[in-house]
């Protein structure tokens, strides 16, 4: 039996690399729809939470502007730029890049809660192969 393939059945992914956060085409969508995102850690359990901030959120004045990330977003992905949280996820062992100069993990939408969520025991390994082959 054949199972046809649907652009719209693809996996949505982060990519990780020594200053920034890359997301897949199906989370540029999501992350169109928000103003700024907050990032945040749960160091025991290895997962990354982006809270998502419409306009009015972000800018009511009770939030720390220090933990607003801006969202860049490009035709075909969406990046936060935030070295210092990369290095807070490598200095707490929770990400070590080794020979790689990125890691690539699945990422998931929690619509109760609007928070995307990166799980850091779900890496991607082909993308470890490619960077260890070519980069």
């Amino acid at each position: 039996m054949i199972e046809w393939f649907s652009s719209k059945n693809r996996n949505d992914y982060v990519t990780i690399d020594a200053k920034s956060l890359t997301f897949s085409i199906g989370t540029k969508k999501i992350l169109e729809t928000a103003y700024k995102a907050m990032l945040g850690v749960d160091k025991n359990n290895g997962i990354i939470h982006l809270k998502l901030l419409n306009s009015d959120l972000a800018n009511r004045g009770d939030l720390d502007q220090s933990m607003l990330n801006h969202i860049s977003i490009g035709k075909s992905y969406a990046r936060i730029t935030n070295k210092s949280f990369i290095d807070y996820l490598t200095q707490n062992g929770l990400i070590n890049f080794k020979n790689n100069k990125c890691l690539k993990f699945k990422i998931y939408f929690d619509k109760s809660t609007n928070d995307l969520i990166i799980n850091l025991k779900e890496e991607i390994a082909w993308l470890k192969a490619i960077w260890f082959i070519f980069g």
